[in-house]
Order: structure tokens, then C-alpha cells, then sequence
């Protein structure tokens, strides 16, 4: 078996065997030619939003956050960040606007990689650990995925 890129020529042959693994998982939304375009395009063809989203508070600024939602009507939270806080107050406030903003959008589910600091703030808004990347980032440093069906 050999590995290597994939070719022009070969998109058409690969789009097919996609559409029936797609279909195999009772996904028929996706036919031939958006499989073709996805291989073409790379897996920023499913993704449909990549926002940053700022928080203040009295003008200041408290944090920042972004969503990148994709075609599956999921989302991943990512780079929540807020200044310093050692009851986590302001990124559960974060959390809570973008869960409104999830339910509003009508999206499936949310989830994020979470570092062990801050887990206590998604499982306060029942978010559920789905599993955990263990030097993910930087040796040492552990992320939690957490998630949470909308």
C-alpha cells in the first residue's frame, strides 16, 4: 500500500467512495459533487462560520471567544479567553451568551477542548466529557473535550 497526495485525476473515483461511506451513515444530504468540491477545497468546504466574538463589560474588555460552526449544525468553542478571574465568573458568562446564541442558530451541539482549570465552569453548564487529549498542545498540558447537545 502506498501513501501519496491525492491527484486531479483521481477526485471523480474518490468523491464516489466518500458519497458511500457518507450514505453508509445515513448521510444523503451530501452527493457527488459536493464530495468532489470537498476534496478539492479541503475541510474548510464544511465549515460555514469561523467568528470571534467579544465581551465587555462597562466598556472594558473581559474576554473574547470564538465559534466555528460547520455543516453538521455543530460547533466547537474556541479561544475563550478572559482576563483574570479566579472564579471563572466571566468565562461562564461567555459560555452562557454562546449557548443562547447555539440555540438561537438552531444548532445540534456544541463542544470544546477544555484545559482542567476551567472544566468546572462547562460541567456547571452540563456539559458532558466526551474524552481527553493528553499532551495535546505542549507535553504536560491536557485538554478535556467537553460537549453539549443544544
Amino acid at each position: 500500500m502506498k501513501l501519496s497526495k491525492l491527484k486531479k485525476e483521481e477526485v471523480e473515483e474518490a468523491g464516489k467512495l466518500l458519497v458511500s461511506y457518507w450514505k453508509s451513515r445515513d448521510m444523503p444530504e451530501y452527493n457527488l459533487n459536493w464530495a468532489k468540491d470537498y476534496l478539492i477545497k479541503g475541510h474548510n468546504k464544511e465549515t460555514i462560520k469561523d467568528e470571534f466574538f467579544t465581551f465587555r463589560e462597562k466598556g472594558k474588555l473581559m474576554g473574547f471567544a470564538s465559534l466555528i460552526t460547520n455543516v453538521s449544525k455543530i460547533a466547537e468553542i474556541r479561544d475563550e479567553i478572559t482576563i483574570k478571574d479566579d472564579k471563572n465568573l466571566y468565562l461562564k458568562r461567555i459560555l452562557k451568551e454562546l449557548l443562547k446564541l447555539a440555540k438561537l442558530r438552531k444548532l445540534r451541539k456544541l463542544y470544546s477542548l477544555v484545559l482542567p482549570k476551567n472544566l468546572g465552569v462547562y460541567k456547571s453548564l452540563a456539559f458532558k466529557k466526551e474524552g481527553i487529549l493528553k499532551d495535546h498542545f505542549k507535553d504536560g498540558e491536557d485538554f478535556i473535550i467537553m460537549s453539549k447537545m443544544i
